[in-house]
């Protein structure tokens, strides 16, 4: 499901960036803002379909993460991650946000699009800095949470009005954060590669002959 997502949002992030070109949208030399590529056909079907679906992947995908924390400590492997309930819930909002980006461009409504994309960003930073915290406390420092993490805090500065930005560094930003994002959710998945074996869908098939009466 991991690979899922994430292949999703790469195809349709370069897809739309591929259409956009085609259709002579982007000026020489500039970089758009990745909701921009969703505002015209073919970006904003593109958009509805495979945003939508990387974001349901990637709720599934930290779902596994609770249920494989919530192994017991003889099944589970040592130092296995366990996030909480409220970081769980934190992702699941972050994706649900993102989903609605996907759908919702700022044409059709600025206001939620707006909300929908700061839900994404702040509530998956919350995720990613919590996340290094608790793997901190439980298996000691980690070289890419950290990195990760302060490189996606430090992009948010183009939310800055008082910090002057180059022409096109606002759009650099966001593409460098959407992908710090993304290298964050796999590299947490790699940390939970350990518990992959733990966590599956279990079929039930009842075979007990039915009863007349």
């Amino acid at each position: 499901l991991a690979t899922i997502a994430v292949s999703w949002f790469f195809v349709c992030l370069f897809v739309c960036l591929a259409f956009m070109l085609h259709q002579g949208r982007i000026p020489s030399g500039h970089v758009p803002y990745i909701s921009d590529m969703w505002v015209y056909p073919p970006g904003d079907w593109i958009s509805r379909n495979m945003v939508m679906g990387g974001s349901v992947c990637a709720i599934l995908v930290h779902i596994c993460f609770y249920y494989a924390g919530t192994i017991s400590s003889n099944d589970a492997p040592t130092g296995c991650l366990k996030p909480s309930v409220t970081q769980t819930c934190l992702c699941v909002l972050s994706l649900l946000g993102l989903s609605v980006v996907g759908c919702v461009n700022e044409d059709e409504n600025g206001t939620v699009h707006v909300i929908a994309a700061v839900t994404f960003f702040a509530c998956y930073d919350v995720y990613m800095f919590w996340t290094f915290l608790m793997y901190f406390r439980v298996k000691g420092y980690n070289v890419l949470y950290f990195i990760l993490t302060l490189c996606s805090v430090l992009t948010k500065v183009r939310f800055m009005s008082s910090v002057s930005l180059g022409d096109n560094t606002p759009e650099i930003l966001e593409w460098l954060d959407a992908l710090v994002l993304i290298s964050f959710f796999w590299s947490d998945n790699y940390y939970h590669s350990s518990v992959s074996d733990l966590i599956g869908v279990l079929i039930y098939r009842d075979e007990t002959p039915p009863v007349l009466v």
